[in-house]
C-alpha cells in the first residue's frame, strides 16, 4: 500500500514506493512486485531451513499497489501508544480496499496476512543519533493479531470483514518497503543501509506465537544475537539474515503446535538424568533431521536447555544468494572478510533470498590473535 503523496519531512519518503533504477545497495530499488516476492522467498527459505523442512511457508503478492486515501502520518501510532490504534486503522482500511478492488480473492485459503507499505519503518533508534526523532510519523513495524485488533476495535471484533462478510482477517504484519534512510552527517548525508529480511522473519515468528524476547517498552535487548525474537537478531548483519531461533524458541514453537494438535517435530529433546553425564551434541544446522537439545530439570517448573550453535557447522564457508536487477547472483565467502562481516556488508546488494547457514549471523569473528572463533555451547536457563 502507498499513501497520499506529501513532502512532510517528519516521514521518510513521499508516501510513494521507490521505483527508481537499481543501485548496488542492500534492498535496492525498484521496490515493485518482484522485490516483495523476493523477500517472501527469503521468508520461505528461512523457516524451511530452521525447521528442517517441517514448516513450509508459501506467500503471494498482489499484482498492483493499493492506494490509501490518507497521508502516512494518519496511520502512525505514537511511541507512547499502548493500542496502536492508528496502525490498526491501516490494517482495516487496507483490507477493505483490497476486498473492494479484488472481489475474486479467496481470502480463506490464506493463514497469515502482510501489508508492505511505502516508506521506512519507525524501528531504528534515531534519538541516540540526533537527540530527537526526525521522522516521528513513520509507521512502526508490528504484528497485530486478533486480540490486538479487539483492543482497538472492541471485544466483539471478529477481524476485518471481507468477501461479503464470509471471512474475517484476524491478523496482519505491517512492514515497510525498506529500512534504508539518509542520515544527516557532517559534510552532507550518509545512507544507512538496513534490510527488512530479519524484521520479516521475526514478525512472522510473532504470527506463529513466539513472544518478543526484548523489552518492548524500551527496545533493550534480551537474548541478543542468539535467537530470532530480539531486535539485535532481526537487524543482525544489517537485517540481511537473522540467526536460527534459539533452542527455547524452537521448544516453545513445538508446544504451540502441540496445543493445535499438530506434531511439528523439529527437535530431539533429551532429558539428562541426575548424576554425571557425558553428552555429544551435534551443532544446529549440521543435521538434516531433528535438532538435538538437552533438557536438565532443576525443579517442577525450572530447567536448563543446552544446545550447540556454530556459525559454520558444515565447515564450508558462507554462500549467499541475492536477487538484483532481475538476476540471481551467488557469492561465496570462506570466512568473515572485508565487506562481509557483522559490521560491514559492502559486498552484498539487492535482496538476499537465501544463505546456506543462517547461524553465520551469530556473534563471532576473528580474535586479536587472528584466530577464527565461530560457536559453542549455549545454555538457556528457563523458569516457567
Amino acid at each position: 500500500v502507498d499513501f497520499v503523496e506529501d513532502n512532510d519531512g517528519r516521514t521518510t519518503g513521499t508516501g510513494k514506493f521507490d521505483l527508481s533504477a537499481a543501485d548496488s545497495i542492500i534492498d535496492s530499488p525498484p521496490h515493485n512486485k518482484e522485490y516483495f516476492r523476493n523477500h517472501l522467498i527469503f521468508l520461505e527459505n528461512y523457516w524451511s531451513k530452521v525447521t528442517n523442512g517441517k514448516l513450509i511457508v508459501k506467500g503471494e503478492v498482489l499484482d498492483s499497489v493499493i492506494h490509501l486515501t490518507q497521508k502516512m502520518q494518519h496511520y502512525s501510532s505514537p511511541r507512547s501508544s499502548n493500542t496502536f490504534a492508528e496502525t490498526g486503522n491501516l490494517v482495516q482500511d487496507t483490507w477493505q480496499l483490497v476486498d473492494s478492488l479484488n472481489p475474486g480473492i479467496q481470502f480463506s485459503q490464506y493463514n497469515s496476512f502482510c501489508i508492505f507499505h511505502a516508506g521506512a519503518g519507525r524501528d531504528i533508534d534515531l534519538v541516540s543519533v540526533y537527540g530527537y526523532d526526525p521522522t516521528p510519523f513513520d509507521i512502526p513495524s508490528i504484528y497485530l493479531g486478533l486480540k490486538n485488533l479487539q483492543t482497538i476495535f472492541g471485544s466483539g471484533y471478529q477481524g476485518v470483514s471481507v468477501d461479503s462478510g464470509n471471512f474475517f482477517i484476524e491478523n496482519s504484519m505491517v512492514l515497510p518497503e525498506t529500512e534504508n534512510r539518509k542520515l544527516q552527517a557532517i559534510g552532507g548525508t550518509a545512507l544507512l543501509q538496513l534490510g527488512i529480511n530479519g524484521l520479516l522473519a521475526g514478525t512472522f515468528g510473532s504470527y506463529l506465537g513466539l513472544p518478543d524476547l526484548f523489552n518492548t517498552k524500551t527496545g533493550k535487548s534480551g537474548i541478543g544475537r542468539f535467537g530470532l525474537m530480539d531486535g539485535q537478531s532481526m537487524f543482525s548483519w544489517s537485517g540481511l539474515f537473522p540467526p536460527e531461533p534459539s533452542a527455547w524458541e524452537k521448544y516453545y514453537l513445538e508446544k504451540i503446535f502441540d496445543k493445535k494438535g499438530i506434531k511439528l517435530g523439529i527437535l530431539k529433546i533429551i532429558d539428562v538424568p541426575p548424576g554425571e553425564t557425558i553428552a555429544n551434541i551435534p551443532a544446529v544446522g549440521l543435521t538434516t533431521d531433528l535438532d538435538t537439545i538437552y533438557r536438565v530439570p532443576v525443579s517442577a517448573r525450572e530447567y536448563f536447555l543446552i544446545e550447540n550453535r556454530n556459525r559454520d557447522a558444515m565447515r564450508n564457508g558462507s554462500t549467499v544468494t541475492m536477487q538484483y536487477n532481475g538476476q540471481t547472483i551467488q557469492k561465496y565467502f570462506p570466512r568473515d572478510t572485508t565487506n562481509y562481516n557483522a559490521f560491514d556488508q559492502g559486498a552484498i546488494f539487492g535482496v538476499v533470498t537465501d544463505i546456506d547457514e543462517f547461524d553465520w549471523s551469530l556473534p563471532g569473528g576473528v580474535t586479536k590473535e587472528g584466530i577464527f572463533y565461530d560457536g559453542g555451547i549455549l545454555v538457556w536457563h528457563i523458569d516457567e
